[in-house]
C-alpha cells in the first residue's frame, strides 16, 4: 500500500521553515486549529499560509475538551470557524485524549455529536485520533465507521487489538527531527484513507446513484455546481443537508449525486 511521509504540527514547533519540511521528504502536515471552544492556535494562520507555500497536503485536527454533548456541538463549530476560509487535502481530525472521569457511553455521545456537528457544516470527511489503548477500551461501536489515526510510540507496527480492522494513520513517534523544525515533533505514517473522498466514488446500491466528492472553491455557488455536474440544486441539497442552499464555503466538501453509469 502507498504511504506517505506526515507530520503533526500546533504553537509548541513555533516558526516553522515548510519548504526546508518538503525538501526533507514529508508529504503531509497536520495543522492544529484550536482547542476546546475558545483557543484559536496562534500559529494557525502561519502554518497553513507556509503549508500551502511548499506544496504540503494539508489535514487539521482539533484537541476537544468538551464534557458533554452540548460542549462538543460548540466545540466542533469553533473549530469550522477556525478552517472555514482554508482549503485542505485531508480528513478532519477529533483529537479527544482527555478521557478523565468520562464512561464509555459518555464518550461515544460526545464524539458523535462533535462529528456529527461538523458534518452539518459541510465537513463530511472525518477521522479519529486516538492511542491504541483507547481505540480498543473507549473508542467504538458506530466511531469505527470513520477512519483511525492511531498513535502507538516504540513498536515496528501499531497493535491490532483494537475495534479497527485497520487505520489511516500512524503517529509513531512524538520525538522526530525533521529539517525547517527546531526541537522535536510528532511523525507520522498515512495510507490513502487520509485523504477527503477516498476511496473515490461511492455506489448506493440502493438507490443505484453514484456519488462523488467536490470541493468547493472560491466564487463557487449551487447553482455553478449543479450545472457542471449536470444535477439540480435540490439534489445537492437533499444529499449533503444543507440547511441554506444560498450559503456554501471555500473547502466545504460536497456529496454530489449522478446516476451510475
Amino acid at each position: 500500500m502507498t504511504e506517505f511521509k506526515g507530520i503533526d504540527v500546533s504553537e509548541w514547533q513555533e516558526t516553522i521553515d515548510f519548504d526546508a519540511v518538503k525538501n526533507d521528504g514529508v508529504d503531509i502536515v497536520y495543522i492544529r486549529a484550536g482547542a476546546g471552544s475558545a483557543h484559536r492556535d496562534p500559529y494557525l494562520d502561519k502554518n497553513y499560509s507556509g503549508a500551502v507555500s511548499a506544496g504540503l497536503k494539508i489535514g487539521f485536527y482539533h484537541y476537544v475538551t468538551a464534557r458533554s454533548a452540548a460542549q462538543a456541538a460548540n466545540q466542533a463549530a469553533f473549530f469550522a470557524g477556525l478552517i472555514s476560509d482554508k482549503v485542505y487535502d485531508c480528513r478532519l481530525a477529533m483529537d479527544f485524549e482527555d478521557l478523565s472521569g468520562l464512561s464509555v457511553g459518555d464518550i461515544s455521545t460526545i464524539s458523535a455529536k462533535f462529528l456529527n456537528t461538523l458534518k452539518s457544516f459541510g465537513h463530511r470527511d472525518l477521522v479519529i485520533y486516538s492511542d491504541a489503548f483507547n481505540a480498543k477500551e473507549s473508542f467504538g461501536g458506530s466511531l469505527t465507521k470513520y477512519p483511525l489515526w492511531i498513535a502507538q510510540y516504540g513498536v515496528k507496527y501499531p497493535s491490532s487489538d483494537i475495534n479497527w480492522k485497520n487505520w489511516a494513520g500512524w503517529q509513531y513517534t512524538d520525538t522526530g527531527k525533521v529539517n525547517g523544525i527546531n526541537g522535536n515533533v510528532d511523525m507520522d505514517v498515512f495510507h490513502p484513507g487520509i485523504f477527503r473522498g477516498f476511496p473515490g466514488n461511492i455506489i448506493n446500491k440502493a438507490t443505484g446513484k453514484k456519488y462523488i466528492y467536490y470541493t468547493v472553491k472560491k466564487g463557487d455557488t449551487l447553482t455553478r455546481i449543479a450545472k457542471k455536474y449536470k444535477t439540480t440544486v435540490s439534489a445537492l441539497v437533499k444529499a449533503n443537508g444543507i440547511k441554506n442552499p444560498d450559503i456554501i464555503y471555500t473547502g466545504q466538501t460536497l456529496r454530489i449525486p449522478v446516476k451510475a453509469s
